[in-house]
C-alpha cells in the first residue's frame, strides 16, 4: 500500500538544505516564494520547524484548504486576486511580480526561495 508523507516533498526540502549548507539561508533571513498550494505548505512547515520566517504568494484560484494550510503552518501569505477564480498564465505572471515588490520593498528580504532551484 502506499503512503503519502505530508511536508516531505524533496523539492522543497533539498534546495533548502542545499542554500543552508552554501551559508545562503541563514537564521533570520525570509523565505518568500509564489505557490498553488502544495509546495507553499510544504516550505511553509519547513520553514516553521526550521525558524525561517515565510511569506507566500498565491491566489483565489486556488483551494480554501491549501490557503489556510499554509498560514496554519505560519506562513505570512499575500493572495493575488485571479480573472473570476480561473488559473491563466498571466495569473502566475503576477504572483511572481508580487514576489518582486515584497523582495524589492524591504532590503533586508534577500533571499527568495525560487531562486534555490536555479
Amino acid at each position: 500500500m502506499p503512503t503519502y508523507r505530508f511536508c516531505s516533498q524533496t523539492e522543497c526540502r533539498d534546495p533548502l538544505l542545499r542554500a543552508e549548507r552554501r551559508g545562503v539561508l541563514r537564521p533570520g533571513r525570509r523565505v518568500v516564494e509564489f505557490t498553488g498550494g502544495s509546495t507553499g505548505s510544504s516550505l511553509a512547515f519547513i520553514c516553521a520547524v526550521k525558524g525561517y520566517p515565510m511569506t507566500l504568494v498565491s491566489s483565489d484560484a486556488f483551494s480554501p484548504e491549501k490557503l489556510r494550510t499554509m498560514q496554519a503552518f505560519g506562513a505570512d501569505l499575500v493572495v493575488v486576486p485571479s480573472d473570476g477564480g480561473r488559473i491563466t498564465p498571466d495569473l502566475f505572471v503576477r504572483m511572481r511580480h508580487e514576489v518582486d515588490r515584497i523582495i524589492a520593498a524591504d532590503t533586508g528580504l534577500k533571499y527568495l526561495a525560487g531562486d534555490l532551484y536555479l
